[in-house]
């Protein structure tokens, strides 16, 4: 007797096909027992072509019969039950996402899982839940179809004994989520992602970790028998500024709007003297290094956002000449400049930021960081691979003030995705980012603040323009509606 993964028995009849989209199917269920035992992320089999082969879904909405049938109105979600509500419930309705195909038999193979949907399911074909025997057939299915050498165990699923498992090639090559409550484990499933991942071939994964809760990955922090997997890093603080494991990210690197997001007070009135006087000062100190340097070929090239070094003492000199300044007026009698008294509140808030110790990665930064073959260095010594680090980097941001947190990952972000984008394209290799507590500084647009928003858009143009060689993200986070969708 053939062992079937799929059980076609009247028991696990759901109901039947009634609608198709392009990516989900809506089933109509007649039995009041079976409705009963559905949850959400529940696995269902739709009939497909053939007799052994299904298309696999997911459940993510049940509607449940309540009474006389009458239209579906007044949801929260409305929108994205249009769809249900256009049913009478004198049914049970389920909407179910479509995530892969399943042969009893395909070809000479047999149990196989194949992601994603190879055809729309046709409309009356029944619906069948995939219970728990079933469904650790079918994870036993997909666990046998990877090979054990790029093979990486998420955990069982549910409360069954189903192990879950991915594809360690794909799954980093992809933009993915892990997503779970408080206390879920997601730190934990991680880390243990992250174990796996160092055996992997070619590795190449950096994670930002808000909260220094992997850093005992790394050797410098290793305190048990296991084998550091990963390279550790630390935003430079009070306490860690001459450590070799510090890292720096100068006030140069942030361009013209992540620093006025900074400093400029957008309801102030002289806002826009302020803007201009920084952008006036800022690119002007930026051609002179430009010029003492010896470095003429940027000259045609250059813009304020160019990452050229300058000092913060010299555009604070600047600033405040101009907030002081004179100029003659009728009979050679000196009056108020042009700017006078309108930047005296924008080099306050200057001055505070640059006082402020917690600030020192922005502001304190060395003098070999202002030498022009500074970056190159920089780079290769978060991105380098070889026979004395690992392809695991760990950047930990614990203690950059939170105020600040946003941008700092995004300058941070966009500076490692243009080392990648100006290589050669042979010499590319692909990077994961996994971003830890990913609603910070990802957050959806209406839930953003102005520095957030300037994160955002740098990850949001990454994200559109990346391709294959270029930065793939992997968020973790405890509620998907708080992330901002790619």
């Amino acid at each position: 007797m053939v062992d079937l993964v799929i059980d076609t028995d009247e028991s696990c009849l759901i109901g039947r096909i009634a609608n198709v989209d392009t990516d989900r199917a809506i089933i109509i269920s007649d039995s009041s027992e079976i409705i009963q035992e559905l949850t959400v992320f529940d696995l269902v089999a739709i009939e497909g072509n053939t007799p052994s082969e299904y298309l696999v879904g997911i459940i993510e909405k049940v509607k449940r019969s309540i009474g006389a049938p009458h239209p579906i109105e007044n949801e929260e979600d409305k929108e994205d039950d249009d769809d249900l509500q256009s049913y009478s419930i004198d049914h049970d309705i389920l909407q179910v996402a479509l995530i892969g195909t399943f042969w009893e038999v395909h070809g000479a193979k047999r149990k196989v899982f194949k992601r994603g949907a190879q055809y729309f399911p046709k409309v009356e074909k029944n619906a069948y839940l995939i219970k728990k025997e079933s469904l650790e057939k079918l994870m036993s299915a997909v666990d046998n179809d990877t090979p054990d050498e790029i093979k990486l165990s998420l955990g069982n699923y549910g409360n069954t004994n189903s192990r879950a498992v991915a594809n360690g090639d794909k799954l980093f090559q992809r933009h993915a989520a892990l997503l779970g409550s408080t206390g879920s484990g997601k730190s934990w499933t991680v880390a243990s992602l992250l174990e796996q991942a160092a055996k992997l071939k070619y590795n190449n994964i950096i994670l930002y970790d808000l909260h220094g809760e992997y850093k005992s990955l790394s050797d410098k922090h290793n305190k048990s028998k296991h084998p550091s997997i990963a390279d550790y890093f630390k935003i430079a603080s009070p306490g860690n500024l001459d450590d070799a494991n510090s890292i720096y990210v100068p006030h140069w690197l942030l361009n013209k709007e992540e620093m006025l997001s900074l400093l400029l007070d957008r309801s102030d009135s002289n806002a826009p003297n302020q803007s201009s006087r920084f952008t006036h000062h800022v690119r002007e100190l930026k051609n002179n290094y430009i010029i003492s340097n010896g470095i003429n070929q940027l000259d045609d090239c250059l813009t304020v956002d160019a990452p050229i070094p300058y000092s913060i003492e010299d555009l604070i000199d600047k600033l405040i000449s101009d907030d002081e300044g004179t100029k003659a007026g009728a009979g050679s009698k000196e009056i108020k400049g042009d700017w006078n008294g309108k930047l005296t509140r924008f080099i306050s808030r200057l001055r505070t930021k640059i006082d402020d110790k917690r600030n020192c990665f922005l502001f304190s930064s060395k003098e070999e960081h202002n030498q022009y073959d500074w970056l190159s260095s920089y780079a290769c010594n978060i991105l380098k691979s070889d026979s004395k680090s690992h392809g695991i980097k760990i950047i930990d941001f614990s203690e950059v003030p939170s105020d600040i947190l946003p941008i700092v990952i995004g300058v941070l972000t966009r500076f490692l995705y243009n080392v990648q984008f100006w290589r050669e394209e042979s010499e590319r290799t692909p990077i994961a980012f996994v971003c830890d507590e990913a609603h910070i500084y990802l957050p959806t647009s209406d839930t953003s603040d102005a520095e957030t928003k300037i994160s955002l858009s740098i990850f949001e143009k990454i994200a559109k323009e990346g391709n294959m060689g270029f930065p793939y993200w992997l968020l973790v986070k405890g509620h998907l509606m708080l992330v901002v969708p790619y």
